[in-house]
């Protein structure tokens, strides 16, 4: 990110930090590059990067389950990383052929076939711009086997887009997390512990913490980038893609279905799943405007006195009082009755 791109993300985040009060600001002695940056992340990415963030979390798969394309991914990150690429040119080789193998191992397991050829290919479908160059410099524009692949394709190329953002090793990390924990939340350690991701594996292990970590104000760009990505991630697999009270369930989730903090980021520093809520777009917001809480029973409760106005409609918020949410599997990651608690006194839910 250049130093232009950086003294912008200063200003938004000086102007965000004033407006909202916080004392973060101060306590990181005006060092504002190091504070969390949590407050826009992937937003402020969006704003450098205009779309780059969806078109990682959203890769066509073949009947809505084949992994191939999100492994063709890391393995073409990888190859970056290595530095086996140049001129915007990702060599398509045994190299390339290795990576994308054993990282099927790890993430899918070697019992199933992988199959190079398939999302070599096909990734060209997606908002990627990736295509695959033959030896006499012209684009492929048919299904390849292998071993034609190895003898007439050359390299392949993303679009500029793409290519600049993958220039930058913090970006490399943060695809590498969208990627792992959207498409295999329950294998990727595998693939972090095979590779020296340290700050990655640490951060991914703090959302599984009964109790949060110390709310840490100085925290590097990657780390708040990461963090926003794995949250949103985690609470959205939990919950299976469904919002929680509606059970409007997408695949992918796009921006209908959102991970909801239950105390605001901003203010608590918690990014752990026990304050964290799968909710549509529409109950997310009335959520954080106090317009709906949850009680101790889990069930769906609507402010005693009337804070807004509504008309009669299928989709009226007061059609949801009583309704019991959507809960985790596991006991562990249910919302925290505590932070739950703190927001039904915020907005003046009887207790």
């Amino acid at each position: 990110m250049s130093k232009d791109q950086l003294n912008a993300i200063e200003k938004e985040l000086r102007k965000a930090l004033k407006t909202a009060g916080s004392p973060q600001l101060h306590q990181a002695g005006g060092d504002v590059h190091l504070v969390l940056l949590n407050y826009f992340s992937i937003s402020m990415i969006d704003q450098f990067y205009p779309g780059i963030i969806e078109r990682f979390r959203n890769l066509g798969r073949w009947k809505g389950k084949a992994p191939n394309k999100p492994v063709l991914v890391l393995s073409l990150i990888d190859c970056i990383e290595a530095g086996l690429s140049s001129s915007k040119r990702i060599p398509i080789d045994q190299r390339l052929f290795d990576s994308y193998q054993q990282n099927w191992e790890l993430l899918v397991g070697s019992d199933s076939k992988s199959r190079i050829e398939y999302p070599l290919f096909y990734l060209k479908n997606d908002d990627l711009g990736w295509k695959m160059i033959t030896r006499p410099g012209e684009e492929v524009k048919e299904e390849l086997s292998k071993s034609r692949i190895q003898k007439d394709v050359a390299y392949g190329i993303f679009d500029d887009p793409i290519w600049e953002f993958l220039q930058s090793k913090e970006n490399r990390d943060l695809a590498r997390v969208i990627v792992l924990s959207n498409y295999f939340p329950e294998t990727q350690h595998k693939y972090l512990d095979d590779r020296p991701f340290e700050e990655i594996r640490k951060l991914t292990l703090d959302f599984f913490e009964e109790s949060p970590a110390p709310y840490r104000v100085r925290e590097t760009k990657q780390e708040g980038y990461v963090r926003s990505e794995l949250f949103r991630a985690r609470i959205l697999h939990l919950y299976n893609n469904a919002c929680a009270i509606s059970r409007l369930q997408i695949d992918p989730p796009v921006r209908i279905i959102q991970a909801c903090h239950i105390l605001s980021f901003a203010e608590s520093g918690m990014n752990v799943m026990k304050n964290g809520i799968a909710l549509c777009a529409n109950l997310h917001a009335a959520f954080d405007a106090g317009f709906l809480s949850i009680n101790e029973s889990y069930e769906v409760i609507i402010p005693p006195k009337k804070v807004f106005n509504e008309n009669v409609s299928p989709y009226s918020l007061g059609k949801l009082k009583g309704s019991k949410i959507i809960l985790p599997d596991k006991e562990q990651f249910w919302p925290s009755q505590e932070y739950l608690g703190q927001h039904r006194k915020r907005w003046g839910f009887k207790q």
